[in-house]
């Protein structure tokens, strides 16, 4: 798929996707009391692995789709540099690269990876008809106290007046424990 025709091409052999799915699921030495969800409904009953995305998912790989950086780290390709199919269309929205860019170190992809919203897909279609379907991102500029400052991403309500500066007094913090 990455390479649009294909590389080993074999008359006598014209499969370039074999796989194989084990029948054990949910037998005691298998994944015990699990087992293959059939369906192809999406609604896979607890505990069921659903056999079609499975299924989908390894064609995926057959196709050339794996990716290989370590989230942790940053690290390309498993420690051989490389850059995967996923990882070259990986951009960072603060350092304005993509993430096989030289300049990108390991350090600055694990944290971009870390920073929600700073890690964006950058392949052409994408961004071509994104537009289309996704809501542009309005960040909140938290400027003092502080302990508090920093950007923080704002959803709309359907409901009330929009949050504007007038809506608000002039020193509210409104603080959330979320556990």
């Amino acid at each position: 798929a990455i390479a649009g025709q294909d590389l080993v091409p074999d008359p006598s052999d014209p499969a370039d996707v074999f796989s194989q799915f084990n029948g054990d699921l949910g037998k005691p030495d298998c994944l015990a009391g699990s087992g293959w969800y059939l369906g192809l409904d999406g609604k896979t009953p607890e505990g069921q692995i659903n056999f079609l995305n499975v299924v989908m998912h390894e064609i995926g790989h057959g196709l050339g789709a794996a990716g290989f950086l370590n989230k942790t780290t940053g690290v390309l390709g498993s420690g051989s540099g490389l850059t995967d199919v996923y990882t070259a269309q990986a951009y960072d929205n603060v350092q304005n690269k993509r993430f096989d860019d030289p300049a990108m170190t390991n350090a600055l992809r694990a944290e971009a990876m870390r920073t929600p919203g700073r890690t964006v897909w950058a392949g052409t279609r994408v961004n071509r008809e994104a537009a289309l379907i996704l809501d542009p991102r309005t960040l909140l500029q938290v400027s003092a106290p502080a302990s508090a400052a920093g950007k923080f991403e704002v959803g709309f309500a359907s409901f009330g007046p929009l949050a504007t500066a007038a809506n608000f007094p002039a020193r509210a913090v409104v603080t959330v424990n979320d556990g």
